[in-house]
């Protein structure tokens, strides 16, 4: 089950991070989605890739062995961006990713964009993206998800995936 933090960011801070995917973001990996990696926001701004994000996604999955983050994705996913059902270890070259943390950085200049989790029983749990909210889950196919389509503007995110760091 995904676990939510509202209020993880200040408002500042996302807009800070939106403010650098206008600048910098280039095509992603699907359609109407702009992305920047890791080091392009280390490089401009290393303080706000929110470190702590690691620490909670530890404490609230109760973790016994540290995590390392694995890949960082800064993300605006314009009109018409949506991605189907999946999990994020769902192919052969994923397999090392064991937990997700988004982070929303806007509320507001877009509408879609729902975060959708399958549950049991075939229910769906929507989540509607609030700036400063993190949300944090299992990378395996215990959190199969998708992300409605952006019907209108642009949805900023930073996504994180962390792999175990095993003794």
């Amino acid at each position: 089950m995904p676990k939510i933090i509202d209020d993880f960011i200040t408002a500042e801070k996302c807009q800070e991070l939106i403010h650098i995917a206008k600048s910098v973001c280039t095509q992603g990996h699907l359609p109407h989605v702009q992305a920047a990696n890791v080091d392009t926001i280390l490089h401009l701004q290393p303080c706000l890739l929110v470190p702590l994000l690691e620490t909670r996604v530890e404490e609230n999955f109760d973790c016994q062995y540290s995590l390392h983050v694995e890949f960082t994705g800064l993300l605006s996913w314009g009109t018409g961006a949506r991605i189907d059902w999946h999990y994020d270890s769902n192919r052969p070259y994923l397999k090392q990713r064991h937990y997700t943390a988004v982070l929303y950085l806007n509320s507001a200049g877009f509408t879609g964009g729902d975060l959708l989790f399958q549950l049991p029983g075939g229910n769906v749990q929507r989540m509607t993206p609030q700036a400063g909210r993190a949300v944090m889950y299992e990378a395996g196919a215990c959190s199969v998800h998708a992300v409605d389509q952006v019907t209108s503007g642009e949805r900023h995110t930073l996504a994180m995936w962390f792999t175990k760091v095993v003794p």
